[in-house]
């Protein structure tokens, strides 16, 4: 009878347990997961794990046909595919994560400033925004390219500015909708000051939904210096990237296909990772998609 009036102890799950949970529960997430660390420790230990020198030609093996020498077999110098492709993870991920985050950083700085002072500033800052979101994120990308000349710094400046706008309108509109919270009104209350409240309060509830949009627009960044290499205005050779290897090899497609076909499936793998992990994570944040599954 004494141990059925006994409480049993209510167990208190922290959010980000819960995030993680729901998050790993779908198979597509872990899956995506796995590709996007993969790909990492590729990048990272490229070196070691590329069978051979990606700049090292062999001009009496060139257009190798697969072979256990050449898993991908050789480009029309006589470099190593499979290795090539390994380090052009470094430029593909490079190229991602600092053009992204160039995006994110100014793109936050502009909405938040546009939603919290919805006057004046407010109104410049958004016309600016426009300007930019009237113009496609790839000519934009291209045009800035084109002008600036290629390479890899250029390229990132490139994409980080096309995709600014973007991060603007989020962040804005998440700025909007929080402060009008109780909170953020006690705070005015009590004498807080704006940037307190912007960088203090406001900031850190917009978050979420920003880590899902860096996630899901990794992907993009990566497509956008794929095809601006394609193109020839993206990294220089005869460093290693994805889009230039589709290009080279698009002149034989006919009698060797894998040379356009295996970076182009790197490309592919890649991005749908990042696609797919983001869209889990957003259902993995929000409480009323995960409550539902």
């Amino acid at each position: 009878m004494a141990n059925r009036n006994k409480k049993q102890p209510i167990l208190h799950i922290s959010e980000s347990r819960r995030v993680f949970k729901a998050l790993f529960k779908r198979k597509i997430a872990v899956i995506s997961a796995a590709v996007i660390l993969l790909t990492i420790i590729c990048a990272v230990f490229a070196k070691w794990v590329a069978p051979y020198d990606p700049y090292t030609m062999d001009l009496t093996n060139i257009k190798a046909v697969p072979s256990w020498e050449h898993l991908l077999g050789t480009d029309a110098l006589g470099r190593d595919v499979l290795s090539r492709i390994i380090y052009g993870s470094q430029s593909a991920l490079v190229v991602a994560i600092v053009s992204v985050l160039i995006a994110a950083i100014s793109g936050i700085i502009l909405g938040l400033l546009a939603g919290y002072f919805t006057k004046v500033v407010g109104v410049i800052i958004m016309r600016f925004v426009d300007t930019l979101q009237s113009i496609p994120m790839t000519v934009l990308a291209l045009a800035i390219a084109g002008l600036s000349g290629g390479g890899l710094v250029n390229i990132v400046i490139a994409i980080g500015v096309s995709l600014t706008s973007l991060y603007a309108r989020v962040m804005r509109g998440q700025v909007l909708k929080v402060k009008q919270s109780d909170y953020i009104l006690a705070e005015k209350m009590h004498g807080a000051g704006n940037f307190r409240i912007m960088f203090l309060h406001i900031l850190p509830n917009c978050i979420p939904v920003l880590i899902v949009t860096i996630t899901m627009q990794m992907g993009s960044a990566i497509l956008m210096e794929a095809g601006l290499s394609f193109l020839g205005i993206g990294i220089t050779p005869p460093t290693p990237s994805w889009g230039s290897m589709v290009q080279d090899g698009a002149a034989v497609l006919t009698t060797r296909p894998l040379l356009t076909i295996a970076p182009g499936i790197a490309i592919f793998i890649l991005v749908y990772a990042f696609n797919t992990f983001g869209d889990a994570l957003r259902d993995a944040l929000d409480p009323r998609i995960r409550n539902r599954k």
